[in-house]
């Protein structure tokens, strides 16, 4: 595995010439997705200490992490959608660039953004699921800009009488989606790649932030709500709704907007001081996984419990239900692409297909220790009566390990499996 994973930073180190599709030495690919096949949803795990990227493989069967330390230079941040992976970059100049691999292809394409773009407080970008690109940066002139990449895929011709493997010919084509002197904190991107979600800091005094929708020919919707949003779940796989947390002042609560009449609904009822956050959508559309911050709570023949609490709601009976039972724990939570289990992190840090800057500190000589665990998912348990909340010992356990100071960290679902649109 040592040897499989350096490969592949050899790869991508390797990576240098812009503009054009290299192919990599023959069977390289296979050699890489070969390990992973034993797993639905390989998890990946990449830090950022100096500049310099190092990236893991979590395994579900021997909750160990697979390493190889690997210095790439510029990694913001890794996002996969089926079998591509983005790599987001910044060079030596400060620019910003994209490199997106096939894994089921022995074919890497680099995209040097012809809009110089420099990177802001923290990589804000999203992929769709048909190679459509949205990055923030900042321009020349100081102004927040949204690029729009989308890669297309032209299949070779077959050559007559020979037996010749041709590879597919990948463009890029670079478009300015949006721009605004206004600070953009967050974005999201809907499957189809049609539209974009943003929040824009209002007031930062305050630190009032407004939910937008933009479509595909940048013109961009009124504020979304009165109320500062918080988190941007993101859009329903089918498009037709999205998912996002409002500050009620009490507390924080989770709503659905329905994309026709942009009209926000309030799905969820928090006592005064409690919060929701961290909404995920199944890939099916019919379920939303969500936190709960509390306060402080009391649970009848139990100690009282702090912190945060996993949730789900049900789009078909429009109800939510507890799934957990954690003390003093704060939660990132994700489905898997194809849906058959989902996966938390039990400290704070980034959840699978975000990043973040994180500075760890405290007491502990600035380090804190993480958990990755993960639930397989079986909606008719989860859905019915009689269900008994999990205790932490009855979710599976992957690994724990130690961060500290300040560095960048992500998690990404492996490349390859994803639930088929038509399945959604």
């Amino acid at each position: 595995m040592r040897r499989v994973i350096l490969i592949y930073a050899v790869i991508i180190i390797g990576i240098i010439f812009p503009g054009c599709v290299h192919r990599a030495p023959e069977g390289v690919i296979k050699s890489l997705i070969e390990p992973y096949m034993e797993f639905a949803h390989p998890v990946m795990y990449w830090e950022t200490r100096d500049g310099k990227t190092a990236l893991y493989r979590i395994s579900k069967t021997t909750n160990d992490i697979a390493c190889i330390e690997y210095d790439l230079d510029g990694i913001q941040d890794i996002k996969t959608t089926g079998t591509s992976t983005y790599m987001l970059r910044e060079n030596d100049r400060g620019l910003l660039g994209l490199t997106r691999r096939e894994s089921d292809r022995e074919l890497v394409t680099e995209a040097n953004f012809e809009t110089s773009l420099t990177v802001t407080e923290a990589p804000q970008w999203d992929a769709s699921r048909n190679d459509v690109i949205a990055v923030l940066g900042k321009t020349e002139t100081g102004e927040n800009a949204i690029l729009k990449l989308e890669f297309t895929r032209k299949e070779p011709e077959e050559a007559f009488g020979t037996e010749e493997k041709r590879e597919p010919e990948i463009t890029c084509v670079e478009s300015v989606w949006y721009s605004t002197p206004d600070k953009i904190v967050d974005l999201t991107i809907s499957d189809d790649g049609t539209l974009l979600a943003i929040s824009i800091l209002q007031d930062e005094s305050t630190g009032d932030k407004g939910l937008y929708f933009i479509d595909s020919a940048g013109v961009r919707s009124d504020r979304i709500s009165e109320n500062s949003v918080i988190d941007l779940g993101g859009f329903s796989p089918d498009g037709s709704k999205y998912a996002a947390t409002f500050d009620m002042n009490y507390g924080t609560e989770l709503f659905l907007i329905a994309m026709d009449t942009l009209e926000p609904e309030m799905i969820t009822r928090m006592a005064i001081g409690n919060s929701a956050g961290n909404p995920a959508w199944h890939p099916n559309g019919r379920y939303i996984l969500y936190t709960v911050d509390y306060a402080e709570e009391f649970i009848e023949g139990a100690a009282p419990l702090s912190g945060m609490q996993l949730f789900l709601y049900s789009l078909d009976s429009d109800m939510s239900r507890r799934l957990a039972v954690f003390d003093n724990m704060k939660l990132w939570v994700d489905f898997s692409p194809l849906g058959d289990f989902f996966l938390y992190s039990s400290t704070p840090g980034a959840m699978a297909r975000t990043g973040r800057a994180v500075e760890v500190t405290g007491e502990n000589s600035g380090l804190e220790t993480w958990r990755i665990s993960y639930v397989p998912w079986d909606p008719e348990v989860f859905t019915t009566a009689n269900f008994n909340m999990l205790q932490p010992e009855q979710t599976q356990h992957m690994v724990n390990y130690t961060v500290g100071g300040d560095t960048k960290i992500g998690f990404v679902w492996g490349p390859g499996g994803e639930l088929p649109v038509e399945n959604r």
